[in-house]
């Protein structure tokens, strides 16, 4: 069996050309997905801008809801793993406590920052894709299914961290940060339009230090105890 190290991608695919049609349709398709929209791209614009044959995007992945689902998935499984990653690091470091909700907030968003950063225009065509499809209850079976049992660990984190909560509380307040994650990492020139900004929509890394303070001041705040 040849053995193949993480991340020789264009090794991989010299050896099995099969596999680099099948990235170069899943690339064409999430940058057609990310700029058109669901609907705004079809199956023939796909496979023009992945230089191959029609036929070849329903060979490898069948009907274009299938197309889909399969970029949606292709990324989600290094997030989930990521922020997995972080917040067992925090939770180590907690002892048995409640994390702090900082690092609760930092362990979400981080990994999706640093790849729309430094991953490339991919990563940067999956944060628009993602940006788009996350209010829209059509996808909603698509996103639970990547992202929901992750989601849920930070929800159950979160619970801990911020005990005078109630359920719907720290759930809203989750869907808040998500939120504010996917419109700035979307880079939509909304900070160059705004009269009085200081910074570009692509200077993530500034956005972000600002704001994993915002949110997590936010979760404290709601987790106030009320008066009497």
């Amino acid at each position: 069996m040849l053995a193949i190290k993480l991340g020789s991608e264009l090794q991989l695919n010299k050896i099995n050309p099969a596999i680099d049609r099948k990235t170069q349709i899943l690339d064409a398709a999430e940058e057609l997905f990310a700029f058109n929209g669901f609907d705004g791209a079809s199956i023939r614009d796909i496979a023009k801008r992945a230089e191959v044959q029609l036929a070849l995007v329903g060979y490898h992945f069948g009907p274009k809801e299938q197309l889909f689902e399969s970029v949606v998935t292709r990324r989600a499984g290094y997030f989930t793993d990521c922020r997995q990653a972080e917040l067992e690091e925090a939770r180590a470091a907690a002892k048995g406590k409640p994390i702090a909700v900082k690092k609760i907030v930092h362990a979400y968003l981080w990994p999706f920052f640093e790849r729309v950063i430094d991953g490339g225009p991919g990563w940067k065509n999956y944060a628009k894709m993602m940006a788009q499809i996350a209010n829209s209850r059509r996808w909603q079976p698509v996103v639970g299914k990547c992202y929901d049992e992750s989601s849920l660990i930070f929800i159950d984190e979160l619970k801990r961290s911020v005990p005078n909560c109630s359920d719907i509380t720290v759930l809203s307040s989750f869907q808040f940060m998500i939120g504010a994650m996917l419109n700035v990492c979307a880079e939509t020139g909304r900070y160059e339009v705004l009269p009085g900004g200081t910074k570009s929509s692509k200077d993530l890394q500034s956005i972000f230090a600002d704001l994993v303070p915002f949110i997590s001041a936010g979760f404290k705040e709601v987790n106030k105890k009320a008066p009497g």
